[in-house]
């Protein structure tokens, strides 16, 4: 995913390079973050995958790529996640790595899935890093929200914005048990 720009800039960075990491007592083990090591399953309304779907095609990553930036920087920041993709850049490819993109979908009609299905709730599995996972826990627990739901929450947040946020949590309140139960079973 890349940073956020607005599409009607100026003028370009005055920065030439991105900072070292930080020297904060939190020092980030960025290759701790390179495997995919647990799943975590999170059921997602239609709204939130579309939106998803429209950051996925605008940056060319692929949803769970977008979600695990979007965790990531929740967690750590937006500068960490700029150090995070530095960091990456400067790692020696493996010898018998073999990066093979998926193949893009063309749809002709997008709202026709929503015509002749209605609404639909997507089960997402997203396979991340297992120290954003632990991360994501303890910030869900601080809430006092389950793990897939304080995911839900983040992404409202982040991919409707603020306003829809606290619409949405005014008008749900409390995420309904058979959701809970259905990840809790995953």
């Amino acid at each position: 995913m890349i940073p956020p720009m607005w599409p009607f800039a100026s003028r370009g960075s005055r920065a030439a390079t991105v900072a070292p990491p930080s020297t904060a007592a939190t020092q980030i083990d960025y290759a701790a973050y390179a495997r995919n090591d647990v799943a975590l399953k999170v059921w997602l309304p239609a709204k939130l995958v579309a939106s998803l779907d429209v950051i996925s095609a605008e940056t060319d990553n692929s949803r769970p790529d977008v979600l695990r930036a979007i965790l990531f920087e929740h967690v750590h920041g937006q500068a960490e996640l700029a150090r995070l993709r530095d960091w990456h850049r400067r790692q020696p490819l493996a010898p018998d790595s073999s990066i093979k993109l998926s193949a893009k979908r063309k749809v002709e009609d997008p709202a026709a899935g929503l015509r002749l299905l209605g609404k639909a709730i997507e089960d997402f599995k997203l396979w991340m890093p297992s120290k954003l996972r632990v991360s994501l826990a303890d910030l869900a627990s601080a809430e006092n929200l389950g793990l897939s739901d304080y995911v839900r929450k983040v992404m409202v947040y982040r991919l409707l914005g603020e306003p829809f946020h606290r619409q949405w949590q005014q008008a749900i309140g409390r995420v309904p048990i058979e959701y809970r139960e259905m990840e809790r079973q995953a």
